[in-house]
């Protein structure tokens, strides 16, 4: 059996949820070369899966202010299958199928995500990293050091980017 990785062209059944919808629903993770996405079959009666699923790709007259449902999907969700746990996060693109009639009342929700992480704790938020860790063969007789400790949190940088430099100690001259 195949550990918990996506190949290409690759599909997972399992289940999913997310913070906003605790309990899982069955779910598809599928790969599409391009990107990885979320495939969320549901009723379409369903009010509150409809208009959550759909969200402000229709008008809807009996809520123009857009306030009595909700009508966004969260940035990250979560899935687990016979393989493993996965978490997924950021929307890339979202689309039903189909948005009016068909043979039955089932849609499906197709959700491309940005990224998935193939490992950590169900429930955890993976959208920042907030740690990293290396191992460099031969860092200590380079720079005379087995580790580097950086707290990067009490200095202003940016969120988006970081980069570290590292250069050997400068030999002394007589």
């Amino acid at each position: 059996m195949p550990g918990n990785r996506l190949d290409a062209a690759d599909s997972r059944v399992g289940w999913a949820w997310d913070a906003k919808v605790t309990t899982p629903y069955p779910a598809m993770l599928c790969d599409l070369k391009a990107q990885i996405e979320l495939v969320i079959p549901y009723d379409s009666s369903d009010e509150t899966s409809n208009r959550r699923y759909i969200g402000s790709m229709v008008r809807w007259g009996d809520d123009p202010e857009m306030n009595r449902f909700d009508y966004e999907l969260p940035r990250q969700f979560w899935f687990m299958d016979a393989r493993g746990f996965v978490s997924l996060n950021g929307i890339r693109s979202r689309t039903v199928e189909p948005i009016a009639g068909g043979p039955t009342i089932f849609n499906q929700c197709r959700i491309g995500i940005d990224y998935a992480v193939f490992a950590g704790e169900p429930g955890v938020d993976y959208s920042t990293v907030n740690g990293l860790t290396t191992r460099v063969e031969g860092l200590d007789r380079w720079f005379g050091h087995r580790s580097i400790r950086n707290d990067l949190h009490n200095r202003p940088r940016s969120t988006q980017e970081f980069s570290l430099t590292i250069s050997p100690p400068r030999r002394k001259t007589a």
